[in-house]
Parts: C-alpha cells; structure tokens; sequence
C-alpha cells in the first residue's frame, strides 16, 4: 500500500460485463466453489504460476498493511513504470488502492488498445476495482499497465498501485438471472437468526447470525448462485453446501461495513434443481470483533449463454469528487469549490429546536433567516442533532420537520452547517452518558427509557446522514460531541458519572474502532461529506489523551480534527507540551489532516465581576490569530443566542463586539 491515510469501501461496477453489480467488502475472503476454480486470487507478489503472475519493470516500491489482499500491494509514481500480468482464464478484474494523490496508468490486453485507469478518489480505498476485461475466449492473455505521469486536476500526485487480480478460471453463466430475497418463503433458517429492517439492503431486511452451526438453506433451480450480505468488522465465516457437497468458505469481515457485498459466487452447475446450504461457523478471520454473517439475498443464473468474442471494456468511470459547494480536504487543509477554506464562527446548539416540531434541545431561534444572513460568507455553525431534535413530541417517531427547516435555511444563505448526531453528556440526547460498552457497540442498541429515542444511535445516524448527504448546506458531520471512552462503577443516570470515570485499557483502540465502524458507516453513505472527530483534546478524555489522540484519530473515517479550548482565557494556544493545543496541531499535521478550534467559550457580561465584552472579543482575537497562524483551519465560539446574557456567561449575542470580530477577521 502507497504510504498515506487511507479508507476501505468499494462498489463493483459488475462482476463481469453483462452480470449485476455489487458490493465488494474490501479484505473480506471472497471465496468461490473448491475444486472447480470458477475464479483464482493472485497477489502482486506473485513472480510465477498458474493461473498467473505479474512482472514488474521500472521503478516500483513494495507497502505492508492489513489493508491490502495478502498484506502487501506495489506502487509507483515513475512515468513509464510498468507491471504486466500474465494469465490464463476466461477473464480478469484488476485491484489496487485509490486516493486523492494518485493518478492515471494505462492497461492494454493482449497488445489491444489502450485505455485510461484513474486510482484518483477523494478518500483513500484499498482493495479498489479499477479494471476489469469482460468476458474473453478461455486461455493465455496478457494485461500491461503503465504509469503515464499524468493525474486528473482534483489529485495531487501520480500514484499507481497493484494489489491483487482475480482470474475467471473458467467462463461463468453470463445469462438472466433472479434474485431470492432473505425473507422468501422458500429459504429456510435454523439456529439463532434475527432480522434487521434497512433502506440499505435488498428488500429493505437482512437475516443475520452469531450461532454457530445455524443455517440457510436455499432451493434453486438455476446453472450457478451468488450470495449476498452484509460485512463488517463485526463479521465471520461460514461454510456453504451446493447438493451436500462442500463448495467453498466465505468470510464476511471487513474493516469498514458494506451492505449487499458479495460473499460467494459458485462454479457454473449442471443446469437444473439445486439446495444450498450455507453454515455460520462461529469463527472469524484475527482482527474481527465478532463472528455474525448476514443473508440478504441469492442471484440464481436461469439460463446461461455463450460467451461473447473478446472486446475491450472500458475502466469504470473516473470519480467525479464531491459535487460543487462541498467543503473538501486538500494539501493539509481544507478547500472549497477549489480554493483554499478557512472559517470563523459559531457554535449555536439550539438552533434546531421547533416548538411543536421535536423536543428541541435549548431555547428556539425564531429569526433563521437573520442569523445567517449577518455571518461572513460560506461561514460554519455548530447545531445540536441528536435523536431529540428529529422526534415528534406528539407521535414520537422521527419527523425531520425541524432540522429541514435548518438545513433550508443555512442553504437559502450558502451557509455550512456542522451537525453533531450525539452527545457524550446526557443533555439533549439519550439522557444517559457514553461509557466503554456503548462505543464498543451499544450505539446499536435503543435507549429509550423515556419514551422519546425509538431508533438506536446508530439507525438514527444512519437516516440523518441519507436525509441530507447531498445538500452543500452540510459542512461537516460529527458523530458525537466530547467522546471519551471511559468506566463507571454504577449505571450512567444523566451525568452522574462525570468526574468519577476510569480510563480502561485500550481506550484509544476502543475509540478508534469505533471511528472506523461508525464513520466508515457515515461514509459509506455519504462519501462526499467531511468527518469531524469532536474530541476535547485535553487531559481528561478517555482514549484521546497524550499520543492516543493520534492512535484515535487516525481512523481513515476522519477527516478533520478538533480542540475544545476553555478556562485559559489569556492563552492565545492552552495546554501543555502533551495535551495543549500546539501538541494537537502538531499530531493533526503528522496524520495530514486539519485541524480547528471546534468549541471556544469565555465568559463575560456587560458589567460585574467578569471581564468585559470588549475584553473577551480581544482575547478571542489573540486566539484566532495564534491558531490560524499556526495552522488551523477554523475557529467557532461558544455560543451564540439571539440577545446577550444578563450575567457572565459565555453567551455571544445582540450588540457583543465578538461579532463583528468573527464576521470581519482575516481568515
């Protein structure tokens, strides 16, 4: 794997030309039936054999990462390298990692044309399809790609990489198929099995298990069957049967989930009545969390057909980055419609309650329209999401009356929002604070002691994120405000654990996984979109301290960093050389990505004992100035309201002089 921060997800055009399209987990085993070989894997390392090998000329460099098929790939960015691939089969898919600084190569097979590869993409993924041949008549071929030196304008460099290929062995059924939904009558489950309703799945339900020696049986009739379902880090193995015969293991992990992944594919079948049994092991690959594989459906070939004369198929079309208005990554910074982004603003966490509409967290801002109306332009504002401000008061369901109402208005105005879909604290959330067992996966169980939170953390992210996944008005996501992955001795009621926490081991790898599981979920969804962390940065957060606030954050998943700065007022950049601020700016740099000041609060009041409003707007003046000339990309203050506050609070609204200071400050 080329050197860089990198993400796994990837969606198949086809398998072949002429068969549906999928979704390839990316390391999950992939495994079809033994014996008749229907399709081969051959690493990059691979230098002899049947049914091929690769060979390598000019200058090209070997990456070890887990990421990568058989924890290896090649890479190049050398104009002229080439790597040619020597097989024998029926046809051929090419992978190799994508990312925002590598470029074009060109394949020629069998000495034909040649035609464009892009491994450009705006997030890195590994284990990404970037060839593939369609059909050819059964025997030797030859692919030759070559780095041209060339990149399309949205990449930064001219990388090329090759992980793996897999080969068609043989000529699989290019015929009509159908498609058998997990819930059809005629399929058949035993053992523990459960069923889970989302958009995300064929039919909108997948069956799934941890038991081992549970089953599915399908009957078919049919010449071959493939079988999709969800992989996840979550995920194991399980064997499959085709007429009492083993045919094949598949393994349902992968680092990032995937829904309707392909898991299996069988060899062609004498064209007939055919059973299936597919059998969850109750193992899962090292590195897996857990041993569940999912059923979501089966494409059973009817009819097969003769394979068509060799034509030369053209490269899955270059990715197109995020559509105009996105706030991207670029260079260590941040970009908008192609010029460099940088921001000041606000928090204003209430601004999504509605009276009548949700619960509402805070006070309701009636005027939408005047607020972002008097901010700089493209400017940014933290929002309060979470499950309670998309619920009905009346009904309790999901209603998303009030944040549309938001995202309308930011977008009337070109204004960015940064929705935080929960919250650490019990406040405007669940009612109950975070601990170890939720990040580690209790997100995807309901809490809903009080009648209002009928979905779980991780349905709710899920439908606010494909809600709003293409509106501009979106600036960033953010998962959860303050995490920290910590233990309390008795049951979290509200924030009765605040102070009392102990830092587990593996807190960072706690956090982490759950940066990579949930964010990969959010990107997966919603690739265009940015992904804030929302940690604190300072001494006190589980699994973000010291050095862990690196081994946290560099889940592929995020894309920008964050530092809650209060009670150093005179500080222009807080903390010490572990936790402070500059330490933080320093760790964002080595990981390539940006960093902002997220949340900043002073307090003060017009008269009394605090300092004053002319005061404050000067000492938030002398921190925007220390961040941004130390390379931070953004600075919101905490917290804006339609009018001031009547006594020291950290407030900012009606005639305060911090106004004016974040819409009028260099940038």
């Amino acid at each position: 794997m080329a050197a860089g921060p990198f993400t796994t997800s990837v969606v198949l055009a086809g398998l072949l030309a002429g068969l549906s399209a999928c979704t390839l987990p990316a390391a999950a085993g992939f495994v079809t039936a033994t014996g008749s070989g229907a399709v081969a894997s051959v690493d990059d390392t691979a230098s002899s054999g049947t049914p091929g090998w690769f060979s390598y000329t000019g200058q090209w460099s070997t990456s070890t990462a887990a990421a990568d098929y058989g924890t290896t790939d090649h890479y190049t960015a050398a104009t002229g390298a080439s790597v040619t691939l020597h097989f024998t089969g029926a046809g051929v898919q090419l992978y190799g990692a994508t990312a925002p600084w590598h470029g074009w190569a060109s394949a020629s097979l069998d000495g034909g044309a040649a035609q464009r590869v892009d491994f450009y993409r705006a997030t890195r993924v590994d284990q990404a399809l970037v060839y593939r041949s369609g059909l050819l008549s059964a025997g030797a071929h030859t692919l030759v790609l070559t780095a041209t030196g060339g990149h399309s304008t949205a990449s930064t460099g001219n990388v090329i990489t090759v992980d793996r290929a897999d080969i068609y062995t043989s000529t699989p059924p290019a015929a009509s198929s159908v498609s058998l939904d997990d819930p059809a009558a005629s399929v058949t489950y035993q053992g523990g099995w459960l069923t889970s309703i989302s958009a995300a799945d064929f039919g909108g339900s997948d069956h799934y298990t941890a038991a081992a020696r549970a089953t599915v049986t399908l009957p078919f009739t049919g010449t071959a069957v493939r079988l999709y379902g969800s992989t996840a880090p979550w995920h194991g193995q399980a064997t499959v049967t085709i007429d009492g015969v083993p045919s094949g293991t598949l393994d349902a992990y992968s680092a990032l989930r995937h829904d309707q992944a392909l898991l299996y594919a069988s060899a062609p079948l004498t064209a007939g009545p055919h059973t299936l049994v597919e059998t969850a092991t109750g193992t899962a690959q090292p590195g897996a969390t857990g041993t569940v594989i999912a059923f979501d459906r089966a494409d059973i070939a009817t009819a097969p057909t003769p394979a068509p004369a060799p034509t030369p198929v053209t490269a899955p079309p270059a990715p197109t980055g995020p559509p105009s208005g996105f706030v991207t990554r670029c260079a260590g910074g941040l970009c908008l419609d192609g010029k460099p982004y940088r921001f000041a603003g606000f928090n204003a966490y209430s601004m999504a309650t509605q009276s009548g509409a949700n619960i509402g967290c805070g006070p309701q801002v009636d005027d939408l329209d005047g607020y972002f109306s008097s901010l700089r332009p493209s400017s940014l504002t933290r929002v309060a999401a979470e499950q309670q401000q998309a619920i009905d008061p009346t009904t309790h369901q999901l209603s998303f009356v009030a944040l549309d109402r938001l995202v309308s208005a930011a977008a009337r105005h070109g204004q960015k929002l940064i929705l935080t879909l929960g919250n650490e604290w019990a406040g405007c959330d669940d009612g109950t604070q975070k601990d170890q067992a939720w990040f580690a996966g209790g997100y995807r169980q309901v809490r809903n002691s009080t009648g209002f939170y009928p979905l779980s953390y991780w349905d709710y992210m899920r439908a606010v994120v494909a809600r709003y996944k293409d509106s501009p008005a979106i600036g960033m996501w953010e998962l959860v405000n303050e995490p920290k992955d910590g233990v309390c001795s008795t049951p979290f009621v509200s924030d009765s654990c605040n102070g009392s926490y102990t830092c587990p081991a593996g807190a960072a790898a706690t956090m982490r996984s759950f940066f990579d599981t949930v964010g990969g979920e959010l990107k997966r969804i919603d690739p265009n979109h940015l992904l804030t962390s929302g940690v604190v940065g300072d001494a006190w957060q589980c699994g973000t301290v010291g050095q862990d606030y690196t081994t946290a954050q560099a889940s592929p998943a995020l894309d920008v960093l964050t530092y809650h700065d209060y009670g150093a007022d005179n500080t222009p950049l807080p903390g010490d050389t572990v936790n402070g601020l500059a330490t933080r700016l320093s760790q964002a740099a080595t990981l390539g990505k940006p960093l902002f000041v997220e949340e900043a609060g002073i307090q003060a009041a017009s008269a009394g004992s605090c300092v004053s409003l002319a005061q404050r707007t000067a000492e938030f003046q002398a921190k925007m100035n220390a961040l941004l000339g130390a390379g931070g990309v953004g600075y919101l203050i905490w917290n804006w309201m339609p009018t001031s506050a009547s006594g020291c609070d950290h407030t900012v609204g009606g005639t305060d002089p911090t106004l004016a200071l974040v819409h009028n400050q260099p940038l």
